[in-house]
């Protein structure tokens, strides 16, 4: 994203290009010290995701979080920098939000190796499922087998970082819902929603990332906004409406 240039990316319409990938990874710059990523500003980025947007194309950027040394604040920063990506775009621009998977042989995964635990799921490939099998050849070659764990934090700890990754990925069901509590309550409603992640609604779903069992993502998405977001946002009769009509075109009956 620092090498979009609005010459560069009028040349790249004109030449047929439709969409870009940026690797944004975090919006903090703490963070992005510790990668080694280049010192961008969130206005800086958004300057460049407009430029591009401004050309025609669109683009999907990804993020990641549960890096080593990150706080729940860092995270919210990070997710403020997704959902303005995402508004800036007019619902075209797409983002992608991961959980860290350290890989073997990366600097990452060394400097890490006493901090990784694996507890028997695959959130790297979060719809695959394991074997028994699978999982003790996991836990007896960590060496071979880092991406499988995560890198313990204590600002965040991973079943936190799960709960806000399911919140991320799934609130896809509800894209203008999203934009219009985005739109309206910014960092209120960023703040409501991580004060609720602790604990999301379906025990069902967080025994089963795939969400195959008696509550569909869609559903347990559909309840915890419902159910506890809108209440503490206040007054939302707009935003209700819509996500019930949201929900409908799920295929979901009320």
């Amino acid at each position: 994203v620092d090498a979009i240039t609005q010459d560069l990316a009028i040349k790249m319409a004109e030449a047929g290009c439709r969409r870009v990938f940026f690797g944004i990874d975090t919006g903090t710059r703490k963070v992005s010290e510790y990668i080694g990523k280049g010192p961008l500003s969130h206005s800086q980025i958004m300057q460049n995701v407009s430029v591009v947007n401004s050309a025609g194309i669109e683009c999907t950027a990804s993020f990641i979080i549960g890096f080593p040394g990150e706080t729940l604040s860092d995270i919210k920063e990070t997710l403020t920098l997704l959902l303005d990506v995402k508004a800036a775009g007019n619902g075209r621009n797409e983002t992608h939000l991961h959980i860290l998977a350290p890989h073997p042989g990366t600097l990452m995964a060394q400097a890490n190796e006493q901090e990784l635990e694996f507890d028997g799921t695959d959130w790297d490939h979060f719809a695959s499922r394991l074997f028994d099998a699978d999982k003790e050849m996991i836990n007896r070659h960590p060496e071979i087998f880092t991406a499988f764990y995560d890198i313990r934090t204590v600002g965040a700890p991973t079943p936190l970082l799960r709960n806000i990754y399911r919140l991320m990925t799934n609130l896809s069901y509800f894209p203008d819902t999203l934009m219009l509590l985005w739109r309206r309550e910014c960092l209120r409603f960023l703040d409501a929603l991580l004060s609720q992640a602790t604990e999301l609604p379906g025990e069902s779903y967080a025994e089963d990332p795939a969400g195959t069992d008696e509550l569909a993502p869609v559903t347990v998405i559909y309840r915890f906004l419902q159910e506890r977001l809108l209440p503490q946002l206040g007054e939302q009769k707009d935003a209700g409406e819509l996500l019930r009509y949201e929900y409908t075109i799920n295929g979901m009956p009320l």
